[in-house]
């Protein structure tokens, strides 16, 4: 079977490359233009991506372009994103605030969106309207990206700055160390059992009331506010460690 006649959705598409593997059906709606490169990953579970190109609005994704689940990205007027780039899970990328304050019938400012070679962007970060990331630059989870990132540069927090990426980095493994030691002594488990990327729900005596303690104690541990519904939407360990770095990081604000 052709690669289209196995994926016929690709049909809609200007321009679709080689080698690019798909992980489940992501939701394209193709309205206007779209073209993936070549090598291009793209991933739908446990949760749907969703690439999208309104009337006369262009979206194009480069060669090697690795896209996670969960990820949104809404093309109103023009979103380019190139080679190499890497796009973690529940990002949002849109070129467009879709609604005016007050004024249900206007039309909403739409600037185009630049994601430059070899960037990388974190877990449930938000890159909004007008945004340019120049090559290699990196944004942080949870971050909301707005204006011009120099090449290189790492930022976070909402709205995004300029950090040190290696202290960062230094935080986000105490970080890390102190949710696995919470998550095993909430659920009795040796903290050399499991790793990041473990599923939350294989782990033994994961239920409802652990997830309400494991909620409790990180609010306490960490001085953050979350909802049960944000630790019921994470899939893996390192999804909560996302979640607990994107509320942190909106404190920079």
């Amino acid at each position: 079977m052709s690669f289209f006649g196995a994926r016929p959705w690709l049909r809609r598409l200007e321009w679709v490359g080689n080698g690019i593997v798909f992980r489940g059906k992501p939701y394209i709606s193709n309205r206007g233009s779209m073209q993936i490169g070549n090598n291009v990953y793209v991933s739908s579970l446990p949760v749907q991506t969703h690439l999208i190109s309104a009337p006369r609005a262009r979206l194009v994704i480069g060669d090697r372009v690795s896209i996670s689940h969960g990820v949104a990205i809404s093309a109103q007027c023009a979103i380019e994103i190139g080679d190499d780039a890497q796009i973690s899970p529940y990002v949002i990328i849109m070129d467009s605030d879709f609604h005016v304050a007050g004024k249900r019938d206007a039309e909403s400012e739409r600037t185009p969106v630049y994601i430059g070679p070899r960037t990388r962007i974190g877990v449930r970060s938000t890159i909004l309207r007008g945004t340019i990331l120049g090559a290699g630059a990196e944004v942080g989870p949870g971050s909301v990206v707005s204006g011009r990132v120099p090449a290189g540069e790492y930022v976070a927090g909402n709205p995004a700055r300029a950090r040190d990426r290696h202290a960062v980095s230094a935080e986000a493994s105490q970080i890390e160390e102190q949710i696995t030691h919470v998550i095993a002594q909430t659920l009795g488990l040796d903290r050399r059992s499991f790793s990041l990327n473990e599923v939350l729900e294989n782990l033994p005596g994961w239920d409802s009331l652990s997830v309400l303690r494991l909620l409790l104690t990180l609010e306490d541990q960490f001085d953050v506010s979350l909802r049960e519904d944000q630790i019921l939407s994470a899939c893996r360990i390192s999804d909560v460690v996302a979640m607990i770095e994107g509320a942190l990081t909106s404190e920079l604000r």
